[in-house]
């Protein structure tokens, strides 16, 4: 944590209540757990709600760490951390691929339907066109 400065040590230790959660919160990060407000109410012996409500300046600070927080980098939940990023990368190029190909099909849909259109303007044309030839009739010719 480089912002030690700009933490206000005072506040976050002011009644017991503080005290005790800006411990567990601590306590938490040095253990190598992620904070949450939850735990650190747990641990502190007071409720989130009473937590979120009465001890604001303590909350802020979990959620400072909870933000800043890393695994460390040998541990399991590293690990599964990094396995996740891997499968959420996969997960988004398989998702990409596949908008991709339905991008391609729906193009090459557009296409056979304009062909079919085309097919069938022309063979409407076709069949205006046609010239139907009647048999002619004979002329009665004036006998001999």
């Amino acid at each position: 944590m480089n912002d030690l400065d700009e933490l206000d040590l005072g506040v976050l230790t002011s009644t017991p209540t503080r005290l005790r959660a800006t411990a567990a919160a601590l306590a938490l990060v040095v253990g190598g757990k992620r904070p949450s407000v939850s735990e650190v109410a747990r641990l502190a012996g007071v409720s989130r709600q009473a937590l979120n409500k009465d001890h604001k300046p303590v909350t802020e600070f979990v959620a400072q760490l909870r933000e800043r927080w890393q695994p460390a980098p040998d541990s399991d939940q590293a690990r599964l951390t990094a396995d996740l990023d891997q499968a959420r990368r996969a997960l988004s190029k398989e998702r990409d691929k596949r908008k991709k190909a339905e991008a391609e099909r729906d193009r090459a849909l557009h296409h056979l339907q304009l062909a079919e259109a085309s097919l069938a303007a022309e063979r409407e044309r076709l069949r205006r066109r046609e010239v139907i030839s009647l048999p002619r009739p004979q002329l009665a010719t004036p006998s001999s």
